[in-house]
């Protein structure tokens, strides 16, 4: 895919022209509020969500597995062993091309290979936002009043989800491409003011609607 005429991207594998479209996706670790930074967009600005983690938890419920995050974690890297580390992000390349949409926002983006495939994809128009908390007490106390069945309980179990998530995943190396920064320290009343700030700097297009 590369870019030709402003507003169009030529799709060199089937010589047509597609109209381009911004896709923002956000990385971070666990309880940084990466999915809630999409949903605020997505919410406020009228935004279409694609989410890789129901991807992977529809994977789940069709062969009747809990969906623990160890157990969605182990459906995510047998699919990478038999259909290759991109069959996620390439089922989401189709569904993103397939809307009628100027902006989308993917939820669950996590390694370098769906990064480096968004942004060879759409270019520029691949907006990838890190989400930054300076301190683990904080993260914690999010997964901890978020308390679902596969988030973290203790600093330990914390640390054992990172180093799990960094040898899956390669988190760490996928969060240095991304080119925007939205902190995450405060409250939700914090993190809405953080995020139209954003918009407003990066996206003002959407301030009009």
């Amino acid at each position: 895919m590369r870019s030709t005429e402003a507003g169009l991207r030529y799709d060199s594998s089937h010589r047509k022209a597609i109209m381009a479209k911004k896709i923002i996706g956000t990385i971070g670790k666990n309880g940084a509020g990466k999915d809630t930074v999409l949903k605020i967009i997505a919410e406020r600005y009228r935004v279409p969500i694609i989410s890789i983690g129901d991807m992977v938890r529809g994977i789940a419920k069709e062969r009747g597995i809990e969906p623990t995050r160890g157990n969605l974690n182990d459906i995510s890297k047998g699919i990478f062993a038999k259909h290759g580390t991109d069959w996620f992000i390439r089922r989401v390349i189709e569904k993103a091309d397939a809307l009628d949409a100027p902006l989308i926002v993917v939820t669950g983006i996590r390694t370098y290979v769906d990064v480096k495939e968004l942004q060879d994809h759409y270019g520029p128009d691949f907006m990838l936002i890190h989400v930054k908390v300076s301190d683990d007490d904080t993260r914690l106390e999010r997964a901890r009043v978020r308390g679902t069945e596969r988030d973290p309980k203790t600093m330990e179990d914390l640390h054992r989800h990172d180093a799990r998530e960094e040898k899956s995943f390669g988190v760490s190396k996928a969060t240095a491409l991304a080119n925007y920064t939205i902190p995450n320290n405060g409250d939700l009343e914090d993190l809405h003011a953080e995020v139209d700030a954003w918009v407003e700097e990066h996206l003002p297009e959407l301030t009009k609607r």
